[in-house]
């Protein structure tokens, strides 16, 4: 009997242990050595190899502790024959023994001074406890966005982008376009851009996809986009169809026919004769392309 509850302790004292060990990720420093953390993998793209055919140069992963904080991981392809199990979408984990670096790539997705770099001695283990929300979005203020707020470069998530500028790029771009291409006339369409790269040009604020690193969400079945529908239309049980109608036609149209509509065109001449600063959109027609140019 005392045996057996000598041994119950025990593991009750390491279970304690193992919780005091983690460490948040707003506290992690260059310095520190054998750091364990407990987070949700948010988001995970994988960067091909250009040197073996169909290979895996890296997997690149955004992480999210219990308080909300984001951070960037970086995975070697080469380490991803013991790692890579672990690494899935939405699964939470802990992680220990990492190398800290700092977060200065141009294409970072987040916004802290450090990355970090999972090497062959770093370990990964599931983790049976939920980390964080499921999808980890942290919406930014419009008001905010609009007046300058925050600093350049910012990494934020946007929803229901009115009167700010959004750029979609590649995939993102053809996500959108399917979309929009298949819905009904009368669909309210909310969207959500996650790890958007946010500037501020001209006394207006722009968002835009980062390469691959962002989420976009289009009337995704999700608590953040249900809630802001509502709030533009209303509650159904105390709106009639003809007030629905109407909000619905006062939202933002398409995005061809925003560009085509509300743009203004300048030829190349036009724009050899400018000599302020702007953003301008040139229409021409391409003859050709230089060799040996990306």
């Amino acid at each position: 009997m005392s045996k057996a509850v000598s041994r119950g302790t025990s593991k009750l004292t390491s279970r304690l242990t193992d919780n005091s060990e983690i460490t948040h990720l707003s506290r992690l420093d260059a310095s520190m050595t054998n750091v364990k953390i407990k987070v949700r993998i948010i988001k995970l793209w994988k960067l091909p190899s250009y040197k073996v055919v169909n290979g895996t140069h890296a997997v690149e992963v955004i992480l999210m502790d219990e308080e909300g904080s984001k951070i960037q991981a970086t995975v070697n392809g080469t380490y991803l024959i013991k790692h890579e199990k672990f690494l899935v979408e939405k699964s939470c984990v802990f992680i220990q023994r990492f190398d800290i670096g700092d977060n200065m790539s141009t294409y970072r997705v987040t916004n802290p001074p450090h990355r970090l770099f999972l090497t062959f001695d770093s370990t990964v283990t599931k983790c049976n406890v939920e980390v964080g929300s499921l999808y980890g979005l942290t919406l930014a203020d419009f008001d905010v966005l609009r007046n300058n707020g925050v600093p350049p470069d910012l990494v934020i998530d946007l929803i229901g982008s009115h009167n700010i500028f959004v750029t979609l790029w590649e995939s993102y771009a053809e996500q959108l376009n399917t979309f929009m291409a298949n819905k009904r006339e009368d669909d309210t369409v909310v969207i959500i851009l996650q790890f958007g790269k946010y500037t501020f040009s001209g006394g207006r604020a722009y968002v835009s996809s980062c390469f691959q690193g962002s989420n976009l969400f289009i009337n995704d079945s999700i608590e953040e986009i249900i809630s802001f529908k509502n709030s533009l239309l209303g509650n159904e049980g105390h709106q009639s169809v003809s007030t629905r109608r109407l909000v619905s036609s006062q939202l933002p149209c398409s995005l061809e026919n925003d560009f085509l509509t509300h743009s203004v065109f300048s030829t190349i001449a036009d724009v050899n004769k400018k000599e302020e600063v702007k953003s301008v959109v040139v229409t021409g027609t391409i003859i050709s392309f230089m060799p040996g140019v990306d």
